[in-house]
């Protein structure tokens, strides 16, 4: 068996569901990379849209006939069903039907169990209530928060996953490996094992 000695990693993770998906899904392909999609199932196919400062965006989710296609050879996560802040959700029944839920109805649709998820909103959205509950009632056994630990190390706890990258000025976004600026061309690249501050 050959091993093979693993220095630096890098993982894409995205949100939501958005018929965006479907030319970032070819971009990747590409390239050969692979990606998380974390998707809220009770919102798939429904047509939506965001105010990004002034800007209106189209937030369209992909039909539920066609995800399986879309998302084929790519990893699929929880999300909960309707993508609330669970730490606002006081009814512990409840955020156990959000995830689990959402973690069963994506398993039958793509055919495999679903054990990963992705926290909704930003800023603090899972707290030792939460992560108690998807521990104990469901069947995630990994979930990303949309906190940086500014570290590559190997987290300790596997349902608090603090990602390793930096911080972004856009609330509840996975921090990038690439940052562009408004023209779309590359500002700065990064991968660094660990640092005790994002760069200014």
């Amino acid at each position: 068996m050959k091993t093979f000695e693993v220095l630096k990693a890098v993982t894409f993770s995205f949100d939501d569901g958005v018929t965006q998906d479907i030319r970032l899904i070819e971009i990747l392909n590409k390239y050969g990379l692979k990606a998380t999609f974390n998707l809220n199932s009770s919102y798939l196919g429904m047509e939506g849209e965001l105010d990004r400062n002034g800007h209106i965006v189209r937030h369209d989710k992909n039909p539920v006939n066609k995800i399986a296609e879309i998302y084929k050879g790519h990893e699929v996560a929880a999300h909960t069903l309707t993508h609330p802040n669970l730490t606002y959700v006081k009814d512990d029944s409840a955020v156990e039907w959000q995830v689990e839920q959402d973690r069963k109805t994506l398993s039958s649709i793509f055919g495999y169990d679903v054990q990963c998820m992705a926290y909704p909103c930003g800023g603090i959205n899972c707290d030792d209530r939460v992560e108690k509950i998807i521990r104990n009632k469901t069947g995630i056994r990994f979930a990303r928060t949309v906190n940086s630990s500014y570290s590559f190390d190997v987290p300790e706890n596997l349902l608090k996953y603090e990602t390793g990258g930096f911080d972004t000025p856009l609330r509840g976004t996975q921090p990038p490996v690439i940052i562009w600026n408004q023209k779309k061309t590359v500002v700065e690249c990064f991968a660094k094992r660990s640092v005790s501050k994002p760069p200014v």
